[in-house]
């Protein structure tokens, strides 16, 4: 009875249709014993089907000769795999674990070494793909020859030199040191090198190489990712309220109404419910916002928490990078951009602001009125193809993708895309339209001053200098009286009060248009200099009556440069004070300050070196007092200083900026060949590699840059 109790429970415990046993009766002493064969309580598939036997494994015998696909239908039920596939997998979770304890050694190693929290954390940047992407990189070696705004020289290495087109300020800065530094500027250049051949005239670009090697940095260290991670709820809606108060003003291309439709899908069904375009926007937003808390750089906790947004972004993205385009798409790429312009990340900028084009025009954004499209959505369409555009005329040294001629600017419906009054609704909607056609003159000027970019055109004549920068600055001029009240461009002799509420808005576009024209001014004015430099480096007997023409000519437009400089100085300087007596954020990103002023410095920089070179004529330069611009690159250095909140990128441009005046005042020498860059000196030459931020810049934020912009 036992047995026959046993026989029946086993029957009533294993599912009937999965049993697969076959009867071994006991065999009789006149036959030879042999094995019983293993009874299995799952059969595969195929085995069930077919009515064959199973040895239960994975693949079973039978599948495995037939070269069969052996599957169960149990979830649940694990098939015994050989003892060979065991042994390997054994070996494999050993070796990770050796892996994690070796890195975590590294780790902590690093963090001993690194000489700063800010520098540690932004080279932990590398990202640990998902399932979708395992086993491939899209983005080898990320970190660029410079960060994204032509800023610093980043990378440690690199196998080719990078191209970086003459309005770059490392263009500029090489002529600089070059007529300066005499022989010790070209060793730094390298006499015959690309750099030092194409670092002369106005028009013609530099070639860029590595930094040398910092110790602390490791760009190796992986780190995962989960893309369905979001903040906390209060935490995301002081952001959402941020982002749609401050960079969606500046910027008014995201709808608020139609984004938070999707943000509510994602908090009430989940992240996963909504596509990855559409998530991979809603971590862009938060990562922009989390950088405009105040004027300085923000602290370690809000950079962090950037990165990791943008790092989901970029996980998200991935997979749609070689496929066909949308909307969302096109809008994740620019405001990737934006982000990626203050990291040390300036080709993956390339990269995006290039998937952001092509999208642009495969879906016809450049086409206006032959869609059948509701007003909200045409001017979607609208204002996304000309954030493409204002993100080109930046163009990172770069040539501009899209041709000025492609690009007619236009006057938007007045449409409120953040949730706002109706006043600071205007203000939004007048500021990016002239901000728009301020950018299109910026385009004019990279083709008619610097060959846009491309470094293949014969330098001009000087008159034919003088005279584009005389018609491009009574364009500028012109544009400038167009402008309504509130969005007045600001000079040296406006200040910044305590700003009331309802004031708050309308001041931040207004502060940010003025840095904006202003940024633009100078690299309109900014070729006079290379001309003083280059004429009174080659000054002969045989062309001193040119010197003089050109000099005659080029000291107003000096002290106009002088001027404009001086006020982007005392406007950053304010915002700075506005901080400090009443908390208030008057430009809502602190890495416009710190661009401006640095482009400014640069500028400066450049009069300060005329200044200190012997010209035949030099009475005319009078008016401009050699004092009053070492005293002005001292404030910069101080307004620098102030917007240090720890970030990587500004301390490199505070510590280039001290450098370079360190050679200049230890060698205002009388003559040019006297003066003498040391190699301590002359580092900056390395860091700075494309132009401290190519020549003006977009909006953008990221957790340590600020190429990118709001």
């Amino acid at each position: 009875m036992a047995n026959s109790s046993i026989t029946q429970s086993q029957w009533f415990t294993t599912p009937v249709g999965n049993l697969h046993f076959v009867d071994d009766p006991e065999p009789s002493p006149a036959q030879p014993k042999t094995r019983k064969r293993t009874r299995i309580s799952v059969a595969c598939k195929i085995c069930r089907t077919r009515k064959s036997r199973c040895d239960g494994r994975l693949p079973c015998s039978t599948c495995s000769d037939g070269g069969l696909a052996c599957e169960y239908d149990d979830p649940v039920y694990k098939p015994a795999q050989d003892k060979d596939v065991s042994q390997l997998e054994e070996r494999l979770r050993v070796l990770e674990q050796q892996l994690a304890a070796l890195q975590d050694k590294n780790r902590q190693g690093e963090i001993l070494q690194s000489p700063s929290p800010s520098a540690s954390r932004l080279d932990d940047r590398s990202l640990q793909c998902d399932a979708s992407t395992a086993g491939t990189s899209l983005f080898k070696d990320e970190r660029d020859v410079v960060d994204g705004m032509g800023a610093v020289s980043l990378r440690e290495d690199s196998a080719e030199q990078e191209y970086i087109g003459p309005s770059s300020n490392v263009a500029f800065l090489r002529c600089i040191m070059r007529t300066l530094g005499g022989s010790s500027s070209r060793k730094v250049l390298g006499d015959s090198s690309s750099a030092y051949q194409f670092a002369r005239g106005a028009r013609s670009g530099t070639f860029v190489s590595s930094r040398p090697t910092m110790k602390g940095i490791n760009t190796s260290q992986k780190r995962p990712v989960d893309v369905y991670d979001l903040p906390a709820d209060d935490q995301a809606e002081q952001l959402l309220h941020l982002y749609f108060n401050t960079v969606n003003l500046m910027l008014p291309c995201i709808h608020e109404d139609r984004f938070r439709a999707m943000w509510s899908i994602a908090k009430s069904d989940g992240p996963d419910k909504l596509t990855r375009p559409w998530l991979g926007i809603i971590n862009m937003v938060f990562a922009l916002a989390a950088n405009v808390v105040g004027v300085k750089s923000p602290p370690q906790d809000r950079a962090a928490l950037s990165d990791m947004c943008f790092q989901r972004a970029l996980e998200l993205v991935k997979p749609y990078m070689l496929g066909n385009p949308s909307l969302e798409l096109v809008q994740l790429f620019l405001m990737m951009v934006i982000y990626l312009e203050g990291t040390s990340y300036s080709s993956l900028a390339w990269t995006f602001h290039s998937l952001a084009v092509k999208g642009s025009y495969q879906l016809g954004l450049h086409v206006t009125g032959c869609h059948n499209l509701s007003p909200l959505d045409a001017e979607i369409r609208r204002r996304q193809w000309y954030w493409c555009v204002m993100n080109d005329r930046v163009t990172y040294g770069r040539p501009p993708l899209i041709p000025l001629a492609h690009v007619s600017p236009k006057l938007g419906a007045q449409i409120a895309f953040s949730n706002v009054s109706n006043s600071v609704t205007r203000s939004s909607i007048a500021y990016i339209d002239v901000l728009m056609s301020v950018t299109h003159l910026m385009g004019d000027i990279l083709e008619r001053l610097y060959d846009n970019n491309l470094g293949t055109g014969a330098s001009p004549e000087p008159n034919h200098i003088l005279e584009q920068t005389t018609k491009l600055c009574f364009r500028l001029a012109q544009w400038q009286d167009t402008l309504p009240v509130n969005l007045q461009i600001m000079t040296c002799h406006d200040t910044i009060d305590i700003v009331t509420p309802p004031m708050l808005e309308s001041t931040r576009l207004r502060v940010l248009l003025s840095l904006r024209y202003l940024g633009i001014r100078i690299l309109a004015l900014r070729p006079i200099i290379n001309l003083f430099l280059d004429s009174t480096s080659s000054e002969t007997s045989t062309r001193e009556h040119t010197s003089r023409w050109l000099h005659n000519c080029g000291a107003t437009i000096l002290s106009d440069l002088v001027r404009k400089a001086g006020d982007v100085l005392h406007i950053s300087k304010e915002l700075l004070k506005a901080s400090e007596t009443s908390n208030q954020n008057l430009l809502g990103a602190w890495w416009f300050s710190c661009y401006y002023t640095f482009n400014a410095s640069l500028a400066l920089l450049g009069v300060l070196a005329i200044k200190r070179m012997p010209i035949h004529n030099d009475f005319v330069l009078a008016p401009i007092s050699a004092v009053e611009l070492r005293r002005m690159m001292d404030t910069a250095m101080e307004i620098l200083h102030g917007l240090d909140g720890g970030n990587e990128t500004i301390t490199r441009c505070r510590e280039a900026l001290s450098q370079m005046l360190e050679a200049v005042d230890s060698n205002g020498q009388p003559q040019a060949s006297y003066l003498e860059f040391s190699p301590s000196s002359t580092w900056a030459m390395q860091l700075m590699d494309p132009g401290l931020f190519s020549s003006e810049l977009t909006m953008g934020a990221g957790p340590d840059m600020f190429g990118g912009w709001l």
